[in-house]
């Protein structure tokens, strides 16, 4: 599983826990909470790993960069869903591809 596998898989994790902690948060069920956190944790993996790709990007200006940055500390799950389509599913895709090429070749 490469990083960008994990980056995808710990966004849908973490927002289904997320989603699901909520539900119960509102049901007022002991566990919430645990579940919470243990979305959080989850969703770490993706914040960091997203922020880290658009600070080391080096096809983005540094405008772009700052733009990106405020986007994931303000709005994180939208800004991380759309540096997923824009930056993340394209590499997947490269990786994926390369991979079928070296079985071939």
């Amino acid at each position: 599983m490469s990083k960008y596998d994990l980056y995808s898989a710990s966004l849908i994790t973490g927002t289904i826990l997320g989603l699901l902690g909520l539900f119960y948060h509102f049901q007022q069920h002991p566990g919430a909470g645990d579940i919470l956190g243990t979305a959080l944790l989850i969703s770490l993996y993706w914040f960091i790993m997203g922020l880290a790709g658009v600070l080391r990007s080096g096809h983005l200006s540094p405008a772009a960069k700052v733009l990106w940055v405020a986007a994931f500390l303000i709005v994180s799950w939208l800004a991380g869903v759309v540096w997923y389509f824009r930056e993340i599913r394209p590499r997947q895709r490269e990786e994926k591809q390369e991979h079928n090429g070296s079985k071939e070749g």
